[in-house]
């Protein structure tokens, strides 16, 4: 295990060079900045402020801080000039992207920096917008934490099994979660120790803000969060919220697994090349079909994108499941190629299916309304039933049918807003061999995952 940790920390500690280097072009940023505007405030917050950053990684995270009094338009403004006038003078490329309000974000170099407006508030209790917490956050692991190496082999750990990002496509754990943990249980094998014994919904309050009496009302606030570690610097945030109960599960199991058997594959995983033809032999002979629905790319950010690829692949699947196709399990893609992943144990059904009607001790109007609109009906229990013919036989006329619609409503139809938009221009149905021509590495990693 020594021998493991060894070598891995050597190869993800960053030089003293690298370390140099990041704070000198902060220093840059920030006195461009200051000399326009000498009333902001400009510090460096994200993983380089706290040193648990991983040797080759170049992101900067800059904030410029705005007093309190000033309006949110006049931050939103001067914010992005702010932004806008580094990349300039520093012959960057840029972009404005959006969380709850616009930053600049782009290339200086071999450097991806974000320039993030917002305001300087004396505690979380003031928060006038989200992003608000972060100097909170930065200032509370540099006041505490005493083992960035350990932060370093986690985040590492994390990124191995494909569990590291707070963004909504990998729903893993973020930078500050991971040193939270480190702060928590000290060291990276002490974390790993206590996240084979994580239960759902596991409540971890690092400064003791809830008595055990007050669990219950936390687990009812977080509902549905599969973990909760409790921000020490905001008590009404959960640090853990975006973690998914896949990504956390994937963690548990890799983390039992290292324990048994240490070596450097958990840290950098080979890349192996996928043999699509031997995959999908491998779900034949296991007697599933794969079918794919395939359609143009939305032109949005992936924090929007992929909710909404989930929420369509969500109300796809119920409806399949609800017309008795065997839904095995299923996914999402939007890489090179995008769309949903179903892997089914049937693609074609029966003529016919069975039609469930009412009790015997229902009331009469219901039974003979039942009786009245069904043929052949005989008793199961205590329940009236019959059959009826389907409408579709085939798994890709039943797509095709729910899905050939007028925009307006396929978006009725509860399909997200920029689906719909793609869905309505056109979408492609492909079954088995025929999926061997979509071009997505997230898909072929989804079905290679199962197939072995």
């Amino acid at each position: 295990m020594e021998v493991v940790l060894s070598k891995v920390l050597k190869r993800i500690e960053p030089s003293l060079h690298e370390v140099h280097e990041a704070h000198k072009l902060f220093t840059k940023v920030k006195d461009i900045i200051q000399k326009k505007w000498p009333e902001l405030d400009v510090k460096l917050m994200g993983s380089v402020a706290k040193d648990t950053f991983l040797s080759g990684d170049k992101d900067l995270d800059i904030f410029v801080l705005f007093d309190p009094k000033v309006e949110r338009k006049e931050l939103e403004k001067k914010g992005l000039l702010a932004g806008k006038t580094v990349f300039d003078e520093l012959g960057g490329k840029f972009e404005v992207s959006y969380a709850e309000h616009p930053y600049t974000r782009g290339l200086i170099g071999i450097y991806d920096i974000e320039i993030v407006p917002a305001y300087k508030i004396k505690n979380t209790k003031n928060l006038i917008s989200a992003v608000d917490r972060t100097p909170f956050h930065t200032k509370y692991v540099r006041e505490n934490l005493k083992a960035p190496g350990d932060v370093r082999l986690l985040k590492k750990f994390l990124k191995g099994i494909g569990c590291y990002g707070s963004d909504l496509k990998t729903e893993g754990y973020s930078g500050y979660l991971c040193e939270l943990l480190i702060l928590k249980y000290s060291t990276f094998l002490d974390t790993l120790k206590e996240m084979q014994g994580l239960k759902f919904q596991e409540i971890i309050d690092i400064d003791n803000h809830y008595t055990k009496k007050k669990y219950a009302d936390v687990r009812k606030r977080f509902e549905s969060q599969p973990l909760i570690f409790i921000d020490p610097t905001d008590k009404t945030r959960n640090v853990a919220a975006v973690l998914s109960k896949e990504k956390l599960a994937v963690s548990i199991n890799a983390a039992a697994l290292f324990m048994e058997k240490p070596t450097t594959t958990f840290f950098f995983p080979k890349k192996k090349t996928i043999d699509r033809k031997k995959a999908l032999e491998h779900a034949k002979k296991r007697g599933a079909r794969i079918v794919v629905l395939k359609f143009n790319k939305p032109k949005v950010i992936e924090d929007i994108l992929y909710p909404q690829l989930r929420r369509f692949l969500n109300l796809v699947a119920g409806k399949l499941s609800k017309e008795g196709y065997g839904l095995l399990r299923a996914s999402v893609f939007a890489d090179a190629a995008c769309g949903i992943a179903l892997e089914v144990d049937e693609v074609t059904l029966p003529e016919t299916r069975k039609k469930m009607g009412p009790s015997i001790f229902n009331p009469l109007k219901h039974r003979m309304r039942f009786l009245e609109n069904s043929k052949d009906v005989w008793v199961e229990d205590d329940r009236l039933v019959s059959e009826e013919k389907r409408k579709h036989l085939k798994i890709e006329d039943f797509l095709f049918d729910l899905l050939k619609k007028p925009l307006s409503k396929l978006t009725y139809e509860g399909v997200p807003s920029h689906i719909a938009k793609e869905v309505y221009r056109g979408f492609d149905i492909l079954l088995d061999s025929k999926v061997r021509t979509v071009n997505s590495d997230e898909f072929w990693l989804w079905v290679e995952r199962k197939a072995f």
